[in-house]
């Protein structure tokens, strides 16, 4: 006669178990030390980082970037080489975008008045007034000069405010005489130099990486330029940067050849 063998499983008593369970979470989290809210920035915290971007922006006073520019919006996306030379006093910035194999297409040069395209694709020179927006064709972002300035040079700059505070750690807001931020700044906590700066009117982020330091000049390798509304994110990687260097005023000429077509007035509605 065959016999049968009958198992009986054991099953945990919980009520043990769990008790035990809550005792050593509890145990682990009592030897977890609490980090306290970090403060934001003292006055004195506060001032020395504002007059350090000042140093910063009082040390160039042009510079010459080489680089890889890479441009892309809702799905589309868009690498060149891009050449930027800036100059302050008058301001002016340059920006000659090309083929990686060196054909050209853009030249953009801009002044304290005036906006000059040359569009090589289309063989037009565009002449408008600078403060007309850049058409979708060339950059579907408008950008004053201090924000071409801050990503050609790699360091941001102060916009005009009437005065700072910091209202969490590593960050420092600008502030209008009515009270509006006009520009949100978030400090690297290790070195104190800018990892993004937010300008709340046009819902534009620029963020710094890869700081290098010559003679003194704090530049970031890589910059990259978000806006979200339109879906745009910008990127220049900085291949070469000099500067305060002797720049030929030539270099801020922009002549059309002569078989381009010369447009006058909103280029925006030009390429239309």
């Amino acid at each position: 006669m065959r016999e049968v063998l009958n198992i009986t499983k054991r099953v945990p008593d919980t009520r043990v178990f769990i008790p035990l369970l809550a005792f050593f979470i509890l145990q682990s989290c009592a030897h977890v030390p609490v980090q306290p809210p970090q403060p934001p920035f003292n006055n004195q915290e506060l001032s020395d980082i504002l007059a350090d971007f000042t140093d910063q922006e009082n040390a160039v006073y042009n510079f010459f970037s080489l680089g890889r520019i890479t441009l892309q919006r809702r799905g589309s996306e868009l690498e060149a080489n891009v050449l930027i030379i800036g100059a302050r006093n008058p301001d002016r910035i340059k920006l000659e975008i090309t083929h990686f194999w060196g054909r050209p297409l853009f030249y953009i040069l801009i002044t304290e008045t005036t906006l000059h395209i040359l569009s090589f694709p289309e063989k037009r020179y565009y002449l408008a007034d600078v403060r007309e927006p850049l058409p979708p064709t060339f950059l579907p972002v408008h950008l004053d000069t201090d924000q071409l300035w801050a990503l050609g040079r790699g360091f941001p700059l102060l916009s005009r405010h009437h005065r700072a505070v910091s209202d969490r750690r590593n960050q420092i807001s600008l502030l209008s005489g009515e009270g509006d931020i006009v520009q949100f700044i978030d400090i690297y906590p290790e070195n104190r130099l800018p990892f993004q700066v937010f300008f709340p009117g046009q819902g534009l982020r620029l963020s710094f990486s890869g700081f290098k330091d010559d003679n003194g000049i704090q530049y970031a390798k890589k910059t990259q330029l978000h806006d979200p509304e339109h879906e745009i994110m910008l990127e220049l990687t900085l291949k070469q940067t000099a500067f305060n260097k002797t720049l030929d005023k030539s270099i801020f000429e922009l002549t059309p050849p002569p078989d381009f077509e010369c447009n006058q007035g909103n280029p925006i509605l030009d390429t239309q």
